[in-house]
């Protein structure tokens, strides 16, 4: 501190000053909630006296914060744009806290009897507590974000008139007990520095007015007070005139000596401009991730009500039981928020700060997610001391005394300082939101966010957040997030994740499937179709549906056995439908012809599978067939195949016979086995088959270390899958938001450790240009390359290790400009020693794959490099 300005030893003093009352505070709160019957007489004096030390207090802190709204912030705001507002709005959102301590304190002072006393009075600990948390963490914020912009905006004399200013704003019958309340706490050499500084400025308008605004009397006294001191230290005796009217910053006249303090003007504003902004009625997708706060609010509201629940001892037999359920569901919602805010600092701040007029807005918001992780892990340090105290048989050893009390009051600390928060967030930036960003922009922020959550915690999270929401909210959300994926396989994931898995989930989850007429042909497309069928034959069907109109429905309706009933003619003409269709690229068009053509074929061939096995079971009395009909496609162990590693085999639906994995299938059939419909297995431990799970319900074996219930992937391999819920497979990778992202306009799990990504509309509805896989249905980690295609890793791998340019635009793929300026002393060499006479002087004009610009470039039989970028990826145009 000892080259800090006025303005930054006026509020360290004050900071340490509140911080040394609030501990006091909680102390005496303590005393009262744990004094006992012939400690009473004590006992009530001492919630008396916190009563009263409450009011003062709050007092005192309310009028340091009108100062502050008044003085210090609105100055700062005309230098520094989107600072000072969102501790304005802090300000505010501490009044209700301010209002519930003031009731726990007079309720506590009103208590006659000792079970009265300590309930309330460890109530009045908790909320005091709390309080003084989340006030220490606003002061350091203000610490660590707005005193430095006072270093750095201004300068020594004006951050001297500003402390002055904000002492002049102060009611001056209580300007020498607010500065003696704050010297008292502070050290010696932070008062002399303060004071020094408050002196060089003491001639401003500000100290004069504050000069003539004390009276005779009080002058006396103020040359007594600590920093008020520096007002009168070599000022002239001729600014002895009555108090006058002062006139604040923001152009408002007060009666400094009478006391009063109004509302600033700002705060007025800002609050009309919510109030309009929320009275509106359109709801944006941005709305529902804000909407995420309400489940928040509830859930630390349980929380804290099952904490209170724990005996102070910890010897009952419910208490472990009890610790147990919190410490699960705390995890769960300790890993919730940390996804929340890491989706807010990574995605949505960004985004506000990239808006020009928007810059400096998000930064307090950032502090506070930090501040609120240290309380979330303080909770868990006391989640699993409590554990501990538990031994192996059960039985409790018994708390700590005070552990107990801790732990319910960081919990309150936690909820109140989430409360907090979030109030800041909904009343500051929820507004700029609709002022700022158009629909598409909020829906594509939407989409960011979701795009890097896991299908696990997206479940978890649909979830829990459902139960915080009423039937509209819930269904907003949801269309939202349609809305948002809508070019993903997110709605298929949806409803085959929540089809028959709604365990421990009350009422089921009827909220997540499709509205009438939206995504019907994924679920029809479950029911109707024989699972062998190709997918190209679905995309016959979905085409003969949405061109109902131009085949003859009144005989055919265009459903997957529908088809196989297909006479010649029906036939034909959906063939000419598809020609006829102008819509339609040449290629789109011979696809949905040839799979239409060979639909009869496929489709009767598995319908008569389907006949036939039915015929075997039927003939067999209706039993199951307890032994996998066919074996693995190699000859290895029963752990797997050539494919995976695993302890089952799959039933194919189609075929009703057991594979070791789909493509074992696949490889030995004429048809493919549609992953989503597979429902049972065959344990090869046991050899009983059973409905699919991640243990054999017979000998209770693990059938593989990775289970996905969505895909039926089963790996016992010690690679890392996770599951993408937007592209609906298992993909290798640690999962959406470790090392990859889904990005909804590219369709595309894309790595997080490849840089920048440049979207390409679907670019995952492609084939890899290496090996010609699909990418949309590969497992395989794609790669983007710089120039926005994309590939296999592993091909990539392969592929460089020949080729430096893309195999489509043939553009390079990375920085080479070393080995461009290589090239470029390798050729001057080479002009300077053996360039032949007869080629000096020539050119050629060249096509650079790069920027893509024509240029001429020397003469060379092998390289020619582009006159714009100076790359060597060019190829000649003209000789």
């Amino acid at each position: 501190m000892a080259h800090a300005g006025a303005a930054s030893l006026f509020h360290t003093v004050f900071r340490r000053a509140f911080e040394h009352a609030l501990d006091d505070l909680a102390q005496t709160c303590a005393h009262a909630a744990k004094a006992t019957e012939a400690e009473a007489e004590a006992a009530t004096g001492a919630a008396r006296e916190s009563a009263r030390a409450w009011a003062t207090f709050d007092a005192r802190y309310r009028k340091h914060t009108v100062a502050e709204d008044d003085v210090l912030l609105p100055t700062l705001a005309s230098r520094i744009d989107n600072v000072a507002s969102a501790y304005e709005f802090e300000h505010e959102a501490e009044e209700w806290l301010f209002e519930e301590v003031t009731q726990c304190v007079e309720a506590l002072a009103r208590a006659t009897t000792r079970e009265e006393r300590a309930e309330l009075g460890a109530k009045a600990a908790r909320i005091v507590h709390a309080t003084r948390t989340t006030l220490k963490a606003h002061l350091a914020k203000e610490s660590e974000h707005v005193l430095p912009m006072f270093e750095a905006k201004f300068k020594r004399e004006e951050q001297a008139e500003l402390v002055w200013r904000f002492i002049a704003k102060l009611p001056t019958t209580d300007v020498r007990d607010m500065l003696t309340f704050a010297a008292d706490e502070a050290r010696g050499d932070e008062i002399d520095a303060l004071e020094r500084e408050m002196r060089a400025n003491a001639t401003c308008a500000a100290a004069a007015g504050l000069r003539r605004a004390l009276s005779s009397d009080g002058r006396a006294e103020a040359k007594a007070t600590p920093i008020l001191c520096a007002l009168f230290d070599g000022a002239s005796d001729d600014d002895t005139e009555e108090p006058t009217t002062t006139t604040t910053t923001s152009g408002r006249a007060s009666d400094d000596a009478n006391g009063e303090t109004e509302e600033p003007a700002r705060k007025r504003r800002r609050q009309a401009d919510v109030a309009s902004t929320t009275s509106k009625q359109k709801v944006l997708p941005i709305d529902h991730i804000f909407q995420f706060h309400n489940a928040l609010r509830h859930e630390l509201r349980r929380l804290e009500n099952d904490i209170l629940a724990i005996s102070t001892e910890g010897t009952n037999d419910d208490d472990e039981r009890l610790v147990r359920m919190i410490d699960g569901r705390f995890v769960f919602l300790r890993g919730v928020y940390e996804a929340h805010s890491m989706s807010e600092d990574d995605i949505v701040f960004p985004a506000l700060e990239a808006k020009s007029a928007l810059h400096n807005v998000s930064h307090s918001y950032t502090l506070d997610h930090k501040q609120e992780a240290e309380l979330m892990h303080d909770i868990v340090t006391l989640i699993g001391e409590m554990r501990a105290s538990f031994a192996g048989d059960g039985k409790a050893k018994g708390f700590r005394e005070g552990l107990v009390e801790s732990l319910q009051q960081a919990c309150v600390a936690m909820r109140v300082s989430l409360e907090t928060h979030v109030a800041k967030e909904e009343s500051e930036l929820w507004p700029l939101f609709e002022k700022h960003f158009s629909f598409e922009e909020q829906e594509k922020i939407v989409g960011q966010i979701i795009g890097r959550t896991g299908a696990e915690v997206l479940r978890s999270m649909l979830s829990w957040v459902r139960n915080a929401l009423n039937d509209n909210e819930r269904e907003g959300m949801i269309s939202s997030m349609r809305h948002a994926t809508q070019n993903t396989r997110f709605a298929q994931w949806l409803n085959t994740w929540y089809e028959g898995k709604t365990d421990g989930i009350e009422g089921g989850d009827d909220w997540v499937k499709s509205k009438p007429g939206e995504e019907e042909s994924v679920e029809a497309e479950a029911v109707e179709q024989p699972p062998a069928a190709h997918e190209g034959i679905g995309h016959v069907q979905d085409y003969l549906r949405l061109r109902a109109g131009t085949v003859d429905t009144d005989t055919f309706k265009p459903g997957w056995e529908d088809i196989f009933r297909m006479n010649q003619i029906q036939l034909e003409d959906a063939v000419r439908a598809v020609n006829r269709d102008d819509t339609l690229a040449p290629e789109r068009k011979a696809y949905l012809i040839q799979n239409l053509l060979a639909s009869r074929w496929i489709v009767g061939n598995q319908l008569q599978a389907q006949q036939e096995k039915t015929s075997e079971l039927s003939a067999s009395g209706g039993s199951e067939v307890k032994e996998p009909v066919c074996q693995p496609i190699d000859d290895g162990p029963t752990g797997g195949c050539k494919h995976y590693k695993r302890k089952c085999k799959l039933v194919a639906p189609c075929c009703d016979q057991a594979f070791t994995c789909r493509f074992c299938h696949d490889d030995v059939s004429d048809h493919t086995v549609n992953r989503y419909n597979i429902k049972q297995m065959v344990c090869t431990d046991c050899n009983v088959r059973q409905p699919v799970a991640a243990e054999c319900l017979n000998c209770k074996t693990s059938m593989a270390k990775y289970h996905c219930n969505v895909c039926n992937l089963f790996d016992d391999s010690s690679a890392a899958i996770y599951h993408c819920p937007f592209c609906n497979v298992c993909r290798r990778g640690k999962g959406l938001g470790v090392d990859f992202f889904h990005c909804m306009k590219c369709n595309a799990c894309v790595s997080l450790q490849h840089g920048k990504h440049e979207c390409s509309e679907r670019g995952m509805d492609t084939e890899c240009p290496v090996c010609k896989e699909f990418l949309a249905e590969s497992e395989t980690p794609v790669k983007e390359l710089p120039c926005g295609h994309l590939m296999h890793a592993t091909c990539f791998t392969t592929y460089t290790r020949h080729y430096y340019t893309c195999p489509l635009c043939r553009k390079s793929l990375g920085d080479f400009s070393v080995y461009f300026r290589m090239i470029d002393a390798i050729l001057e060499d080479e002009s300077e020693h053996s360039m032949p006479t007869s080629i000096e002087g020539k050119t050629q004009k060249v096509l650079c794959n790069d920027c893509c610009k024509e240029s001429e470039a020397k003469f060379h039989f092998v390289y020619h490099a582009c006159a714009n970028c100076r790359s060597y990826n060019t190829r000649v145009l003209t000789h």
